[in-house]
């Protein structure tokens, strides 16, 4: 990472809490790097559809002009698939062009509710306590 762009990943610990506190993202990992002296940051997170707040908030708490960073949206690409979720990528630079970050949300759906496996009941699976047993 360069010296001129290092306040990005400092200021991405300070806030790391964001990830759990305005999202609802389960998972997040990431990578830096740095090119032609702008420094690089790219953080990928998942999040499960229709469970609460989703990864624009972390976005709107990143640009926020009293607790954010100083960094403003640059470009937002979203893919939608009916069978796989959703894509989402948030690149976010500063004013002086010495840090981006891209955030890579992928929008996971909830695992679908089981079936029963038979007819009955669950409760009808287990006799009660008091009922006698039939060998």
């Amino acid at each position: 990472m360069t010296r001129r762009g290092a306040w990005l990943g400092s200021g991405l610990l300070r806030r790391a809490a964001l990830l759990h506190t305005v999202a609802n993202s389960f998972m997040a990992d990431g990578y830096s790097g740095a090119a032609f002296d702008v420094a690089r940051m790219v953080l990928r997170s998942s999040h499960t559809r229709e469970q609460g707040p989703g990864p624009h908030n972390i976005v709107a708490a990143l640009v926020d002009p009293v607790c954010g960073l100083p960094l403003r949206l640059k470009r937002f690409r979203g893919d939608t698939a009916e069978n796989y979720g959703s894509d989402q990528q948030f690149v976010l630079q500063d004013a002086a062009k010495t840090a981006v970050l891209d955030l890579q949300a992928t929008v996971e759906r909830p695992p679908p509710a089981s079936p029963p496996t038979s007819g009955r009941p669950s409760s009808a699976a287990c006799p009660a306590p008091d009922s006698p047993v039939v060998v």
